[in-house]
C-alpha cells in the first residue's frame, strides 16, 4: 500500500517481532518512506536496507534514541503477548509503563501521530458480538494492561495528536509461532481436540490484512478512534481447523471433549512444566479453545477498509508459502 506523505520518516516499536517485521517491509516497499527507526530488543531479522535503523532498546526503560527530524508517524508495536507465558507483572510492565515512555520519546521528539496496536482482548469473552462500541471488560493480564495503554493514549490524544489504535484478534501469518502454529502442529500430530464444542468463535485475522490496516491509519479515511481487526466472517474453531485440513490436503476426525475434563487436566500442566516436563498443557489454553473472542471490525467497514483475504485463502498462502 502506498504511504499518503512522500518523505515520511517512520518510527516503528518491535519492529523485529512478527507484526513488526511485516509492518517494516511494507514500508520499505514504499517509495515515499525516507527512514524508519525500529525500536526493539533484538536486531531486525529481515533484510538490509540502507533507510533502516534499527535501535536496541528496552521500552519499559526511559527511551533516549535520538530520531531523524520529520517522524510522521509512530506504529507502536512492542508488548508483551504471548498467554499464558510471562508473570502476571510483566504484561504491565511492557504493555502499560513501556507505552507511557513511548509516549514521553514522542513528546519529546515532536511526533503527533501514533498508531496503537491493542487486542480484541479488551473486551470480555463471550459468545454475544463485540463491536467498537463494546463495554471493555478484560479477563486477563494481557487484556488489562493493553486497555491501560490505551487510557495512556487517549489522553496524550486528547491534546490534539492523532490517535488510531487498532485491536488485531488472533494474528497469524508468515513467521507466526502463536496460537495458529500451534493448532497446525497438534492436528499435524493428531493431538488436537474440541473443548466442550467446535462452534466457539475466534477472532483472527491474516498478518498482511493487519498491516493494510495499519497503513490504513494514516489515510483520511480512517475517521474513527477505534478499530477492531478481525476477519468479517467470524468464523469458528471448526471452520479453522477445516481450512488447515483442506490446505493440507489431511483427513482429520477431532474429537469433543468435555471442557471440566479439560480444564481438569490442564491444571497438572503448569507443576510437569516447573518439573522441567515441558507439556504445553495449561487451563488458560482450554479456556481460549472454550471462550468466544467475537469481535466485528465495524469501524472498518463503515470507514470503507476492504480486506483482502478470508480465512481459507489466508491460510492457503500461509501453508503453501505463498506469502514472502
Amino acid at each position: 500500500m502506498s504511504g499518503t506523505n512522500a518523505g515520511t520518516a517512520y518510527l516503528v516499536t518491535g519492529g523485529s517481532g512478527f507484526i513488526g517485521g511485516h509492518l517494516i517491509v511494507d514500508l520499505l516497499r514504499d517509495p515515499g518512506t525516507a527512514r524508519v527507526v525500529n525500536i526493539d530488543l533484538r536486531p531486525y531479522p529481515g533484510a538490509v536496507d540502507p533507510r533502516l535503523e534499527t535501535v536496541i532498546a528496552d521500552i519499559r526503560k526511559p527511551l533516549a534514541a535520538g530520531l531523524p527530524a520529520g517522524v510522521g508517524t509512530c506504529f507502536h508495536l512492542a508488548a508483551v503477548c504471548r498467554e499464558p507465558g510471562h508473570r502476571r507483572e510483566e504484561y504491565f510492565e511492557t504493555n502499560h509503563r513501556g507505552t507511557g515512555n513511548v509516549i514521553d520519546l514522542c513528546r519529546r521528539q515532536g511526533i503527533h501521530s501514533i498508531v496503537f496496536t491493542s487486542t480484541i482482548m479488551v473486551y470480555s469473552p463471550g459468545d454475544a458480538p463485540c463491536d467498537e462500541s463494546a463495554t471493555t471488560r478484560p479477563n486477563t493480564a494481557y487484556g488489562e494492561s493493553k486497555l491501560l495503554a490505551e487510557r495512556e493514549l487517549e489522553r496524550w490524544g486528547a491534546e490534539g495528536r492523532h490517535l488510531r489504535i487498532v485491536r488485531p484478534g488472533v494474528v497469524f501469518g508468515p513467521g507466526d509461532y502463536g496460537n495458529f502454529i500451534r493448532l497446525h502442529r497438534a492436528l499435524r500430530s493428531n493431538l488436537f481436540c474440541y473443548v466442550g464444542r467446535r462452534t466457539t468463535v475466534k477472532g483472527s485475522v491474516y498478518v498482511r490484512d493487519v498491516v493494510s490496516c495499519l497503513r490504513f491509519m494514516e489515510t483520511a479515511a480512517a475517521r474513527s478512534a477505534v478499530y477492531n481487526c478481525v476477519f468479517p466472517g467470524r468464523y469458528t474453531i471448526g471452520e479453522i481447523v477445516a481450512a488447515i485440513c483442506t490446505a493440507e490436503g489431511w483427513r482429520r476426525w477431532v474429537p469433543v471433549l468435555p471442557y471440566r475434563l479439560m480444564r481438569a487436566l490442564a491444571a497438572v500442566g503448569p507443576w510437569l512444566d516447573a518439573a522441567g516436563l515441558r507439556n504445553g498443557l495449561h487451563p488458560r489454553r482450554i479456556d481460549k479453545l472454550y471462550q468466544s473472542t467475537d469481535a466485528v471490525p465495524q469501524a472498518l467497514a463503515r470507514d470503507g477498509f476492504g480486506f483482502r483475504y478470508d480465512l481459507r485463502a489466508a491460510v492457503r498462502e500461509w501453508l503453501c508459502g505463498a506469502a514472502s
